[in-house]
C-alpha cells in the first residue's frame, strides 16, 4: 500500500464550522482507516484547530459498532440481509452545523447501509481547549421515515421553532423515495437504540429533485421562531425541451401553535432557471444586510453557465423570500463558483454581514465584503396647489429626498441624482432653475430644493400640468472600486426613485370655487373564474369617473388578500393596504388601476377558492361625494387539472417461481411501478389516489405520501391512501413492491400453477365539480415451474426397456433362437452311421471272422470317440 494511500481523497476541509474563542473543526468525510487485510472503513475524521495546535476525532470509529445484526423485521433491509454496515462507511462530517445549544452536529449519510444519521459533538463555549464530547448516536434503523439508501445526514441544521425555546436538529435526506426527498426536524438523540422523535417534516415534490441536498435555518419574516429554507438542486421548473438539473429553494415559514409548529409551504425561489445549473447546491444565512429588519440568504447554484457558476441574494419579507433576486454574484475565471457559501460573518466590523463563496473546480474562495444599504424617497410638494389663482403665471414647488433613520448604520452615505421634469408631454410649463440637483444624503436627512416653474399663458391650461421628479444613484462605491469606502452605501430596494405630481391651475369649481367632486368606482374583476396555469390573470380592473368638479385629494384604499405583481404609479404599498391618489380628475374623466395579483405562492386545496378585494373611496374633506364608498368584489379561483396514468411490471410481466422456493416458503418479490401525470394547466397540491394491491400479497415497503386507509381495515385487501403534490406538467412516479408469502400462498399456487397478481391505482379528480375516477391496473403474472419428473422418467424406462426385452425374447424363442440344433444334428448323423454299420454287417458277416468283428468294433469306438 503506499505511503500516502490513507490520506489521499479524504476530502479534508469538505465542511468546516467556527467555534467560541478562534476554535475551527475541520472535516475529512472519507478519511479511511485499514480494517483486516482487505477492508477499509471509511468512518470520517474531525480535526478541531485551537490557538496552541489540534486534535484529531474519530467518532465512528468504535469496533464493535461497524456492523449492526438487525430482527430482519424492516423489509425496505431485505436485500442487504440481517448483517448492515453500521458505522463501517458513516463518513461522518459530509455536512456540518453549530447549534445554539453548544453542541457540533455532522452529518454521517452512510451510516446504517447509507441510511444516514447524525453525530452529536458536545462543547463548551468558554473553553479555549480542544476539547469535545459525542454524544448518544441515535440508530436509524428503528426510524420507520427513514430507510437505506436515503442518504439522511447529507445536510443538518438547527433552530428554535415553538415557544419552549429548545434546539431541534433538521436533516435533509435527499435520497428517500426515489430521490424526492425529505426534511425531519427533530429532538437531539438522547439513546441509541431509541427512534428520533419527528417533530416536522416537509417532502419533496419531483421525483429525482435531491430535495433535502442542503438546508438552512434562520428566522426570515423575524417573528421570533426559526423558518426553514430547503435545496433542490436537481429540480426542474420549465417545460422547455429536455429540462434537466434547474434547481431550486423552498422556503418554509413557522407557525406557531398550541402543541408545538407547523411548517408552512411559502413558494420557492429558482433562479435563472437554466439547464444544468444546481441552483439551491447550497444555502447561507447573511443576516439583515439590507437593514430593512429581515433576515436575507445567498444561494448558489456552481455549475451555472456551462460549469463557472454563480451566488444569488434575496431579501427576506414578511411572507418568505422576495420572488426575485437583488444581486447576482458571478467572477470571471471561476468554476464550480457556490459549491460552497460560508454563514454571513461582519469580518470589516461596519455591522454588515460578509459573505465568503467557495470555487471548487478552480480552487479559488473569494470574499465579498457588505456594503450597507440606505433608502432613499423622492418627494414633490406644491405649497400653495389649492389656493393657487386662476390666472397664475408661476408656482413654487419643493423637490424633497429624505432617508429614514437606521440602527444598524448611522455613518454611511450616498449621493443621488435628481432629475426634475415639468409638463414632458405638452411643455406648458418651464423650470426656472436648474433641472438636475445632486444630493449629499446621510440616514436621517431630509434635503429639499425650491424650483419656479413658469406657465406658458398661452398654453390650454384645462388639463393639469405634471411636475416628474426622478432619482438616479451616484454611488460612492463604484463596480470596479479597487478601494472599500467603509462609510459608503448602496440604494434600497425598497427605494421610491421616481414620484409625480398633478397640478390643475384652471379649475371648474363653480361660483363658489369650492370643488365638489361626484365619484363613481367600480371594480371588475379581469377572469372569472381564474383558472390557475391557464392564460386567464387573477386580478382587477378599479376604476374611478368623476361626473361633477374636479376632485383633489381624494384617494382609494384598497386592501387584498394576495401581493400584488406591481404596483401603480400613482399608487403606495403598506403590506396589503394600496393607497392611489386621485390628483386633479376632472369631470367627466376616468382613472383606472390594474391590479394583477400574485398567487405564486398559492395552494390550492380546495375545488373553488375566493379572494376578497375590498376598496374605500376616501376624501380628505369628509365630504359626501359618493353614493357608495365601500365596495367589495370577490375573485374566484377554481384550479383545473387533468391526468394520464401509465404503468409496468417490474422485471417482467411474468415471473416464473421455482419450486424450490415453494418448498422453502420463500418471497417471491416484484414491483409494479406506475407514473402520474399531471396535464394541467393547474398544479395539483393535494391529490388523493388508491392504491390497491394484489390480494395474495403485501406491500414490501412504505410508500411516500401514503398510508393504509381506515375504512379498510377489515378488509383482506390492503388499500393503501396516498396524498401528493404534483405540479402541472410534472409526472409522478409510484413504485409499489410487493412480495407474495409462499409460506402463506404457496398451496394456492400449487394447486392453480398460476397466479395474476393485479394492483389497481385510482386517481380521484373532478370535472366540473363532481367526482371522478381514473383507473389503471399493471398485472404480473407469476407461474410456478413444472414439476420435476426425473425418478418417474427413469421409471417409466426401465419398465418399457424390460417390456421390450420381454417381447424380444418371446420373439427369439418363437423363432426357435433357444433351441440346441448341433446337438440334435449331431445325434442324427450318430443314428444314421449305426443304421449304416449295421446294414454292412448284416451283408458281410459270412466272409468275416471275429478278429474282423472286433476291429470293426474297434474302429466303431474309435469313429464314436472322434464324434464325441
Amino acid at each position: 500500500m503506499p505511503p500516502d494511500f490513507l490520506k489521499d481523497d479524504v476530502w479534508f476541509g469538505a465542511t468546516m464550522v467556527q467555534l467560541p474563542n478562534e476554535r475551527l473543526l475541520i472535516n475529512a468525510p472519507r478519511w479511511t482507516s485499514p480494517y483486516g487485510r482487505k477492508h477499509l472503513l471509511m468512518n470520517g475524521a474531525s480535526f478541531l484547530h485551537t490557538t496552541r495546535g489540534y486534535r484529531v476525532m474519530y467518532p465512528l470509529r468504535e469496533i464493535n459498532r461497524q456492523a449492526y445484526v438487525t430482527d430482519g423485521e424492516r423489509r425496505e433491509y431485505g436485500e442487504y440481509g440481517t448483517h448492515l454496515n453500521y458505522y463501517a462507511y458513516g463518513q461522518a462530517g459530509m455536512s456540518a452545523a453549530v447549534t445554539k445549544a453548544n453542541t457540533v452536529i455532522l452529518g454521517a449519510p452512510g451510516l446504517l447501509q447509507w441510511t444516514g444519521g447524525i453525530v452529536s459533538l458536545s462543547f463548551d463555549p468558554n473553553d479555549s481547549n480542544a476539547n469535545m464530547n459525542k454524544l448518544p448516536i441515535a440508530n436509524t434503523y428503528n426510524t420507520k421515515e427513514l430507510g437505506p439508501d436515503d442518504y439522511f445526514g447529507y445536510s443538518v441544521g438547527s433552530g428554535i421553532f415553538d415557544r419552549t425555546g429548545k434546539t431541534l436538529y433538521v436533516a435533509g435526506a435527499p435520497r428517500n423515495n426515489i430521490a424526492t426527498g425529505q426534511v425531519l426536524v427533530f429532538k437531539p438523540p438522547t439513546e441509541e437504540l431509541d427512534s428520533l422523535k419527528i417533530m416536522a417534516k416537509v417532502k419533496g415534490t419531483q421525483s429525482g429533485s435531491y430535495f433535502g441536498a442542503s438546508v438552512c435555518c434562520t428566522d426570515i419574516n423575524e417573528d421570533g421562531f426559526d423558518d426553514l429554507l430547503v435545496g433542490a438542486p436537481t429540480f426542474v421548473n420549465s417545460d422547455d425541451w429536455l429540462p434537466f438539473d434547474q434547481g431550486a429553494v423552498y422556503v418554509y415559514l413557522t407557525t406557531v401553535k398550541d402543541s408545538g409548529f407547523v411548517l408552512d409551504d411559502a413558494g420557492y425561489v429558482t433562479g435563472s432557471g437554466t439547464n444544468g445549473a444546481w441552483f439551491g447546491n447550497s444555502i447561507s444565512d447573511l443576516g439583515d444586510i439590507d437593514g430593512d429588519g429581515f433576515q436575507d440568504v445567498a444561494i448558489g447554484a456552481p455549475w451555472e453557465d456551462d460549469g463557472i457558476g454563480a451566488v444569488y441574494i434575496y431579501r427576506g419579507t414578511l411572507e418568505g423570500l422576495s420572488n426575485k433576486n437583488v444581486q447576482r454574484i458571478q467572477p470571471a475565471g471561476a468554476r464550480g463558483f457556490g459549491w460552497s457559501i460560508a454563514k454571513g460573518v461582519d469580518v470589516d466590523n461596519n455591522n454588515c454581514s460578509d459573505l465568503a463563496i467557495g470555487a471548487h473546480n478552480s480552487q479559488t474562495s473569494y470574499l465579498y465584503r457588505c456594503v450597507p444599504t440606505m433608502q432613499v424617497d423622492a418627494v414633490i410638494r406644491v405649497p400653495d396647489a389649492i389656493n393657487l389663482p386662476q390666472n397664475t403665471t408661476n408656482f413654487t414647488a419643493v423637490f424633497c429626498v429624505s432617508a429614514p433613520v437606521t440602527q444598524l448604520w448611522r455613518n454611511v452615505e450616498i449621493n443621488i441624482i435628481g432629475t426634475i421634469e415639468a409638463d414632458p408631454e405638452s411643455n406648458r410649463a418651464l423650470i426656472s432653475g436648474d433641472s438636475e440637483i445632486s444630493f449629499h444624503l446621510t440616514p436621517g436627512q431630509e434635503i429639499c430644493h425650491e424650483q419656479t416653474i413658469e406657465i406658458n399663458p398661452t398654453a390650454d391650461l384645462s388639463k393639469p400640468i405634471a411636475l416628474i421628479f426622478q432619482l438616479e444613484p451616484d454611488e460612492l462605491m463604484k463596480e470596479n472600486s479597487t478601494v472599500f469606502l467603509s462609510n459608503a452605501a448602496r440604494l434600497s430596494e425598497n427605494s421610491t426613485l421616481k414620484t409625480s405630481f398633478l397640478i390643475q391651475l384652471v379649475k371648474d369649481c363653480g361660483e363658489d370655487l369650492i370643488c365638489t367632486p361626484w365619484l363613481i368606482m367600480t371594480l371588475k374583476a379581469f377572469h372569472s373564474p381564474h383558472i390557475p396555469g391557464s392564460n386567464t390573470t387573477l386580478g382587477l380592473r378599479v376604476s374611478v369617473t368623476n361626473k361633477a368638479e374636479p376632485a383633489y385629494g381624494a384617494r382609494v384604499e384598497i386592501l387584498q388578500t394576495l401581493p400584488l405583481k406591481r404596483i401603480p404609479s400613482e399608487c403606495t404599498l403598506k403590506k396589503l393596504a394600496l393607497l392611489c391618489e386621485i390628483n386633479n380628475l376632472l369631470r367627466d374623466e376616468t382613472i383606472t388601476w390594474d391590479l394583477e395579483l400574485d398567487d405564486s405562492n398559492e395552494k390550492y386545496q380546495v375545488d373553488v377558492m375566493h379572494f376578497h378585494v375590498n376598496a374605500e373611496l376616501i376624501d380628505p374633506l369628509l365630504r359626501n361625494v359618493t353614493d357608495e364608498a365601500k365596495k367589495e368584489l370577490m375573485l374566484e379561483v377554481i384550479p383545473r387539472s387533468d391526468f394520464s396514468v401509465s404503468g409496468k411490471s417490474m422485471p417482467n410481466d411474468t415471473i416464473s417461481v421455482l419450486r424450490e422456493s415453494l418448498a422453502t416458503g420463500a418471497n417471491v418479490s416484484f414491483k409494479h411501478y406506475f407514473e402520474i401525470t399531471n396535464l394541467g394547466p393547474s398544479d395539483a397540491p393535494v391529490l388523493t389516489v388508491e392504491i390497491i394491491p394484489p390480494n395474495r400479497t403485501r406491500i414490501a415497503a412504505n410508500i411516500s405520501g401514503c398510508e393504509r386507509d381506515k375504512a379498510t381495515d377489515l378488509s383482506e385487501t390492503e388499500v393503501l391512501k396516498c396524498i401528493w403534490k404534483i405540479p402541472a406538467k410534472v409526472s409522478y412516479p409510484v413504485y409499489v413492491p410487493l412480495q407474495m408469502d409462499l409460506s402463506i400462498e404457496g398451496e394456492f399456487l400449487r394447486e392453480n400453477n398460476t397466479y395474476n397478481a393485479t394492483t389497481v391505482i385510482v386517481v380521484h379528480k373532478k370535472v366540473h365539480g363532481f367526482p371522478n375516477y381514473i383507473y389503471y391496473n399493471v398485472t404480473t403474472t407469476l407461474i410456478l415451474e413444472p414439476e420435476s419428473f426425473t425418478w418417474k422418467l427413469i421409471l417409466v424406462c426401465v419398465l418399457l426397456g424390460l417390456l421390450l426385452l420381454g417381447v424380444i425374447v418371446y420373439i427369439m424363442y418363437k423363432q426357435g433362437f433357444f433351441q440346441r440344433t448341433t446337438h440334435k444334428m449331431l445325434q442324427l448323423q450318430k443314428d444314421k452311421d449305426q443304421q449304416l454299420i449295421q446294414e454292412s454287417e448284416s451283408s458281410s458277416s459270412h466272409y468275416e471272422t471275429d478278429e474282423n468283428t472286433q476291429s470293426a468294433g474297434e474302429c466303431d469306438d474309435a469313429d464314436y470317440h472322434e464324434i464325441q
